[in-house]
């Protein structure tokens, strides 16, 4: 009796916590079947300045409030050893942030990216996934790679000149919504390579499912042609090497009849490209654009070097986060002054092309051993699989991990950067084995709160975002120009230089046409300060004009001598106020 009377209340059926796993994945699914695919009229970039992107971290902030809120009801963080090595070497990159010479608030969208990746990561593993569901993941990414995969056909062979998406279909490399050849050539190849790794998976069960089978073989007969005919030489190295990798394990665990059925896709596939060579409007062209592709004439082969003279010069300390732009540009004109034979920097080059030299050249030696800490632990996490496997997981994540060696796919595609880290999760959660770590009330209250605070912060940003885009697309487009539109702007912290741009210049040509100093001064105070981290041949070149127009032919032509010395291969000499303009 006293035993009831004492633990009574322990005898009671206890509610089970019901998990949000769908939910979750749900919103996953939103994110990469729809969000993913959002297009709006743009002037380019990366980042936010793509309507995709922004677009995206509404559902995937959505995603990690769910599980955040799943973690505050369990009552415990699980994680891994990976988690750990990914938690150590995040914070090392995050380090050179508190050297002297960093620049934070230039930064800022970089380090909120890697730690919301790395927070991504960690929430994919606080859920108890079946098989089906971890699978699902990996589903979602081929589902993703087919609609851009039709949506590069339909830019191809159906979009006219003039189109609305602003395709250009007289280069006609389907860029899908990305807007760069390479980054969508790099999301094909990894299709590709999970397609194929998924007819190696669970042969008898494919066999029974026709659409999951039938969308397999699709996925790759649909990205080779397209890969093909991108002329990227980035997506055909991250194919060919994806494709070496996994036939040892489809040979090992597929059946005789599926592997030879690969292997007959795999050259359907090419032979397709020539196909849509032949249905393209220009063939010749597109056979030249190969040519040119194959010669392997690129500029990486000197910005490769200049970059790694940089890290060279500040091996320790890094020249700062944030100002690789400004740094190489003046430190290759430096070079080019000592040495005519030293190439002149790229205009505009605001990454190296190389993720290593970039955190190198900004972060010093402490980035590169932050990301060499994270690529250990991923590689030690691969090992532990059999020779072929290994081999496999390796092909999964080849294609976007060469074309970050090659470009920046995560700034410019938060696509790539959620399906490279959906990868490293289904390495990790082959063989890991988790561990628990039982919050405090006080960690489930802020976990509770984050997750209602988190997508509602993210998607009034994101959504006022698309919409500032949208008002400065109009305004920029609008003849004549009507500088009222720019009063609808909502958001001019992500479209600060563009907004800045949009109005200064609006003001210049008017105080230019009309003589008024007062509306010509602004642009120079804003692009004297802005030069010093993004020195752009466009800035100087209407520096000079501006200063021209207020009869200050001095300091006009010490800009235009400091241009000259930052990229002398732009004809600086040829920039004048028209003398109509002068004498009006």
């Amino acid at each position: 009796m006293a035993t009831l009377l004492t633990q009574g209340t322990l005898l009671e059926a206890r509610k089970i916590k019901k998990p949000l796993t769908k939910s979750y994945l749900f919103s996953l699914s939103v994110l990469f079947f729809v969000c993913a695919h959002f297009f709006q009229p743009n002037p380019g970039g990366s980042g936010l300045h793509l309507a995709f992107n922004a677009a995206s971290w509404i559902p995937a902030s959505i995603a990690i409030a769910i599980a955040l809120f799943h973690t505050a009801k369990q009552g415990l963080i699980k994680y891994s050893t990976l988690t750990l090595v990914l938690l150590f070497a995040v914070s090392l990159l995050s380090l050179p942030l508190f050297y002297h010479d960093a620049s934070p608030q230039l930064a800022l969208g970089k380090f909120l990216g890697l730690w919301a990746g790395l927070l991504f990561f960690i929430t994919l593993q606080q859920f108890t996934f079946s098989n089906k569901q971890k699978q699902w993941l990996l589903w979602c990414i081929i589902g993703s790679v087919l609609i851009e995969a039709v949506f590069g056909y339909i830019q191809y062979l159906f979009l006219k000149e003039g189109n609305s998406f602003g395709y250009n279909v007289i280069a006609n490399r389907p860029y899908g919504i990305f807007q760069q050849p390479n980054v969508m050539a790099s999301f094909l190849a990894t299709g590709l390579a999970i397609a194929s790794y998924f007819l190696a998976r669970q042969p008898i069960k494919y066999r029974e499912n026709v659409i999951a089978l039938t969308l397999l073989y699709a996925t790759i007969l649909f990205t080779l042609p397209l890969i093909v005919v991108l002329a990227s030489r980035t997506g055909w190295l991250a194919t060919a090497f994806s494709l070496i990798l996994l036939t040892p394990y489809m040979w090992k665990y597929c059946t005789k009849q599926r592997f030879f059925s690969w292997i007959l896709a795999l050259i359907i596939g090419f032979s397709g490209s020539f196909v849509l060579f032949n249905l393209s409007q220009d063939t010749l062209s597109k056979v030249s654009l190969i040519s040119q592709k194959a010669d392997l004439e690129s500029p990486r082969r000197y910005t490769f070097p200049q970059a790694l003279d940089m890290f060279l010069e500040k091996p320790i300390t890094g020249y700062g986060y944030g100002n690789f732009e400004a740094d190489y540009t003046l430190y290759t004109a430096k070079q080019h002054q000592i040495s005519s034979s030293y190439k002149p920097g790229l205009p505009s080059m605001d990454h190296p092309h190389n993720e290593v030299l970039y955190w190198g050249v900004e972060g010093g030696i402490v980035a590169i051993l932050g990301l060499l800490i994270a690529a250990g632990g991923v590689l030690l996490k691969i090992r532990k699989s059999k020779l072929d496997t290994q081999f496999a997981l390796l092909a999964l994540i080849a294609p976007i991990f060469i074309h970050s060696q090659l470009e920046y796919p995560f700034y410019h595609s938060m696509l790539h950067w959620f399906t490279f880290i959906i990868l490293l999760f289904w390495i990790d959660q082959l063989s890991c084995k988790y561990k628990k770590y039982r919050i405090s009330d006080i960690s489930k209250i802020t976990l509770r709160v984050s997750s209602l605070v988190l997508p509602i912060v993210t998607a009034f940003y994101m959504l006022s975002t698309l919409h500032t885009n949208w008002v400065l697309t109009k305004f920029e487009t609008t003849r004549p120009m009507n500088p009222d539109i720019l009063n609808q702007v909502t958001n001019p912290v992500i479209w600060e230089d563009r907004f800045n741009w949009d109005v200064l210049s609006a003001q210049l040509s008017i105080g230019i046409m009309n003589k008024k100093p007062e509306l010509i001064t602004p642009y120079i105070t804003w692009s004297k300060e802005l030069i010093k981290t993004k020195p752009r041949p466009a800035f100087y070149q209407n520096l000079i004009i501006a200063y021209q127009a207020l009869g200050e032919e001095k300091r006009a032509e010490d800009i235009r001598r400091e241009a000259i010395y930052l990229f002398p291969n732009n004809k600086f000499e040829l920039v004048q106020l028209d003398e109509k303009l002068r004498q009006k």
